[in-house]
């Protein structure tokens, strides 16, 4: 179903508004009356989109993800070095900043947890990291929780230092 430009708009401004409450204050205290008033639109525009909050934070998260994901994979494994697919992911990050720094600032374990099983099973389809199906299995878990434990950590920090430089650190660990 293709949404018209109002309802874009409207959730976009809702989305952007959330990150921003998100950065002072943990979801489970935002209520639809401070966000609402924050992003100036009726409570009743509100409920047309979403039946509470943690709907609109999960459809967030879902989109974040998935737009991550589709970017990635027209890439991925044809970008034969590591570190060009690191870099390639931490670019994405860094384009939507605000709402990844947003995540991770508040210790939201959903998103982080969302997107490990799904760059795990991507790992697993499509660049083995061993024929023995238990060895890849766990082989990829290790790539993909050390991998996404220090882009949290980068994000944490503020993106310092550069992508580069993490990428190829990143990269030396899985050649060893």
């Amino acid at each position: 179903m293709n949404e018209d430009r109002r309802t874009k708009k409207t959730k976009q401004i809702l989305r952007v508004s959330l990150i921003e409450l998100l950065d002072v204050q943990p979801l489970e205290k935002i209520t639809v009356s401070q966000l609402v008033a924050h992003a100036d639109i009726a409570r009743s525009t509100f409920y047309l989109h979403y039946t509470d909050i943690f709907d609109l934070y999960d459809q967030l998260v879902t989109s974040t993800v998935a737009e991550l994901v589709t970017n990635l994979q027209e890439s991925y494994p044809t970008t034969q070095v590591y570190s060009e697919l690191l870099e390639q992911l931490m670019a994405e990050i860094a384009a939507n900043y605000a709402i990844f720094h947003t995540l991770v600032k508040s210790n939201e374990l959903n998103f982080i947890n969302h997107i490990k099983p799904i760059f795990i099973k991507k790992i697993m389809q499509l660049d083995p990291l061993s024929k023995d199906p238990l060895e890849n299995k766990l082989m990829s878990i290790l790539a993909v929780g050390g991998t996404v434990d220090v882009l949290v950590e980068w994000i944490r920090k503020g993106m310092t230092p550069d992508a580069k430089t993490v990428a190829e650190i990143i990269s030396r660990y899985f050649e060893m």
